[in-house]
């Protein structure tokens, strides 16, 4: 885009960046949410936490993700305190019990 000069606009080409940046800098996947499912316990050794990894399988849904590599399994409790829940995140500090995908 350019201004009435003839120049190229500025502006535009900060808000071109800024979005650019946003985009690959998320510390969150768009594919969480729908890999959420209400389990009744979480994992509680390692050997049930692999094998439940295992058949989360959450590598398949890694492409789907601007960083693939970090898509992880997790087993957390809900806000309301009253469900565990399987899902495939990013790996996250839980601040004040909330974690962005729920």
């Amino acid at each position: 885009m350019f201004t009435p000069t003839g120049r190229p606009s500025c502006l535009l080409i900060f808000i071109l960046v800024a979005v650019k940046t946003v985009e690959t800098s998320s510390d969150f996947c768009n594919v969480t949410r729908s890999t959420k499912k209400v389990v009744p316990t979480c994992p509680d050794s390692l050997d049930k936490w692999n094998e439940a990894s295992k058949r989360k399988n959450c590598t398949q849904y890694a492409s789907q993700c601007s960083e693939p590599e970090k898509l992880e399994y997790h087993c957390v409790i809900n806000p309301f305190i009253n469900e565990t829940l399987e899902v495939c995140a990013y790996g996250q500090y839980i601040i004040s019990g909330k974690m962005k995908f729920l």
